[in-house]
């Protein structure tokens, strides 16, 4: 789990965000989005994962354009 420090079974006290899309370089640095459809379902189901969640409350595109949108939503 990502936040050692909270209690257990206390997920619905927290409001959880994430973003998805960012692609890093070797560097740490950012290399670009992808957010192809299958791609933005694959992120949210890793997210879920490392958060052990069954739920995200919020989550937004890395990059924001009228392209990005139209495809999330």
């Amino acid at each position: 789990m990502l936040f050692p420090g909270a209690p257990k079974g206390e997920r619905d006290s927290a409001f959880v965000q994430v973003q998805f899309g960012g692609l890093s370089d070797p560097a740490g640095g950012f290399a670009g989005a992808i957010y192809r459809p299958a791609s933005i379902l694959n992120a949210l189901t890793q997210c879920l994962r490392r958060l052990s969640s069954h739920y995200i409350d919020l989550c937004h595109p890395t990059v924001t354009s009228v392209k990005v949108i139209q495809t999330v939503f």
